[in-house]
């Protein structure tokens, strides 16, 4: 599994580029971490692909909850 990974732009760059054709949003300090839900089995895993599911039962429940699907996300405290 490959991530792809984002670089920083200054905020002049984030106003030129907040418009109809860009969404930007601010970068939260966070765990990157790619959700896989089947059959409301649910594995996190993060951007080194080491398996966090047991870090996060409550976010897991939570997940468990959805169809089948595949979730990009950052974990923030």
């Amino acid at each position: 599994m490959n991530f792809q990974l984002c670089n920083s732009i200054t905020e002049e760059e984030a106003l030129r580029l907040n418009n109809n054709d860009f969404i930007s949003q601010e970068k939260k300090d966070g765990e990157r971490c790619i959700a896989i839900i089947e059959n409301n089995k649910v594995i996190l895993v993060n951007r080194r692909e080491h398996i966090i599911t047991n870090k996060f039962p409550e976010i897991v429940s939570e997940l468990q909850k959805l169809d089948n699907c595949i979730l990009d996300s950052e974990i923030c405290s």
